[in-house]
């Protein structure tokens, strides 16, 4: 598991090159791990998995739950912030109203020992309710669950927390956090690969390449070379640049991306330093590694941009399918 490589000093101490692909690995794997507990949180939480914008996402009948498959999870705002006051939020432009931090996870993951029990899958994470008799049993007759050891070794190794997590509607938008590591100054955008059963995968499919011109929001500002028309795969582009692809009126999420990356260089952190010298780092496996390339390319040749966020942008990607024409990569590499 990538998360062991946290305590192997070795590792680190290889060069430069091998640190950055592991701190990358880890922040990717973090998304997916916070990604399905949240998930499975929200169906499976009896307050939660009433609220209106949980049933809007999903899409589910709640008068067909099983009482049986509803519990009472203990220190659910540790992880799931909608419900948290307004007094707490950190960041005005996120999803999130106040950060998921590593300590909070592992007491969440600790307290719940008693009601959660991970199914082991190399292609990810899963969880199911454990049997009524042992729901009944203390948290601690119980082991640890790879989740709460893992975040366990990421406070060790990091001093960081994830500021954004937007999965309000992961089954028809693109998901993606923002995890702030204050140990290496990096603001690290994360893109989590295709899910099945929502909207990842018909636009995984969305093949034709569309010129540049014709995604809204996509050409905005970009400085392009103009080599030629740049092509970009349909799906992955709209889904990152068309503000039409979003919900309820909302900005793109190129623009929503960008507007949290400000602000957060706006801020302090908990000792009093400002963010303003961290490097910009995006990261991201399968489709999330195509919405690397993209983020990556935008936020870097972007005039919207190029004033106030620094640069080099550092995008770092692991099974990224291609995503434009050769025109494309010319822009791309003009950049570099």
């Amino acid at each position: 598991m990538v998360f062991q490589l946290l305590d192997d000093e070795e590792e680190w101490k290889k060069d430069k090159s091998s640190a950055l692909l592991i701190s990358m690995m880890i922040a990717s794997k973090l998304i997916f791990h916070v990604a399905a507990i949240r998930d499975f949180v929200n169906e499976h939480h009896e307050d939660l998995y009433q609220d209106e914008s949980v049933q809007k996402s999903n899409q589910r009948n709640t008068s067909a739950r099983n009482p049986k498959d509803l519990v009472k999870f203990a220190n659910v705002s540790n992880i799931i912030t909608r419900h948290c006051e307004d007094s707490k939020r950190h960041l005005q432009s996120t999803f999130l109203k106040k950060p998921i931090i590593f300590s909070e996870v592992v007491e969440f993951a600790r307290e719940n020992r008693n009601l959660l029990k991970e199914i082991h899958d190399v292609h990810s994470d899963e969880y199911k309710l454990r049997n009524l008799e042992d729901r009944e049993k203390p948290w601690n007759k119980f082991p640890k669950s790879s989740m709460e050891k893992d975040f366990e070794a990421l406070g060790r190794k990091f001093d960081g927390e994830i500021v954004e997590f937007d999965d309000e509607f992961d089954n028809s938008e693109l998901l993606f956090g923002i995890v702030l590591n204050r140990t290496e100054k990096r603001i690290i955008c994360v893109f989590r690969g295709s899910k099945s059963g929502g909207k990842d995968w018909a636009t995984n499919k969305k093949l034709l390449k569309e010129k540049l011109d014709n995604i809204k929001d996509a050409k905005t500002d970009l400085g392009l070379k103009e080599f030629g028309h740049v092509g970009l795969h349909y799906g992955w582009a709209n889904y990152l640049f068309n503000d039409e692809w979003t919900h309820d009126g909302q900005p793109s999420k190129f623009e929503q991306i960008v507007d949290i990356l400000r602000e957060i260089r706006t801020k302090k952190d908990p000792n009093g330093n400002g963010y303003k010298d961290y490097g910009i780092f995006v990261t991201g496996h399968s489709l999330g590694g195509a919405l690397t390339q993209l983020l990556s390319f935008a936020l870097a040749g972007s005039t919207i941009t190029r004033d106030e966020l620094p640069k080099p942008v550092i995008a770092i990607t692991y099974g990224s399918p291609r995503v434009g024409n050769s025109i494309w990569l010319r822009e791309y590499q003009s950049l570099e």
